[in-house]
């Protein structure tokens, strides 16, 4: 049996897996510590032409009954 964890720490895991699949993919991550902003991540690929600096907010999938809700 899984122990529930508060809504704060699954957000963070959240955070933490997106920014490991963005840095797997070459991806450099800037984290926003701060949980008031409406920013979670920035990201940005070196190899990409331009300004390609990507805002992210995260947001956690929930299980339902019919496969997976993300609001």
């Amino acid at each position: 049996m899984k122990n529930k964890l508060k809504p704060k720490i699954v957000g963070s895991i959240s955070e933490q897996r997106i920014t490991i699949d963005l840095m797997e993919m070459g991806y450099d991550v800037g984290i926003f510590p701060a949980n008031d902003n409406p920013v979670d991540l920035v990201a940005q690929h070196p190899n990409l032409p331009g300004n390609n600096l990507v805002r992210l907010q995260v947001k956690t999938p929930r299980k339902a009954v019919s496969g997976i809700y993300c609001p």
